[in-house]
């Protein structure tokens, strides 16, 4: 047995005989886009991590904002700045989480008008 599946001509632990071909559990890949389905899932929490969206971190956000990284830790001290989850010792950030905060800083002053 390799990883609870029989393989054809190996014999059964448990009941001590052949197991056909046809009583082996076949893997197929799953398509591009699409979650694997798994026998005996039944926590929708699961497949929802799988699709969720890649975690940034601190480097990343501070590249992607073209500040220091102290200055996010500053902004997380303060309470300001995009909202972050710390994982462990880590601290992450969402894509969509970051993009949301920016949009809110966008400077909407009206230009000066040439007289």
């Amino acid at each position: 047995m390799v990883s609870g599946l029989a393989v054809k001509g190996e014999r059964s632990e448990s009941a001590g005989h052949e197991v056909p071909l046809t009583a082996r559990a076949e893997i197929t890949p799953s398509p591009v886009g699409e979650a694997e389905t798994r026998p005996g899932r039944t926590d929708p929490t699961m497949d929802r991590i799988e699709r969720a969206e890649p975690l940034l971190t601190l480097l990343e956000v501070a590249e992607l904002l073209n500040v220091p990284v102290t200055t996010l830790y500053a902004w997380r001290h303060k309470g300001e700045g995009p909202p972050g989850y710390r994982i462990g010792r880590h601290v992450r950030y969402r894509w969509s989480a970051v993009e949301a905060w920016l949009e809110q800083q966008a400077d909407y002053r009206p230009t000066a008008r040439a007289s």
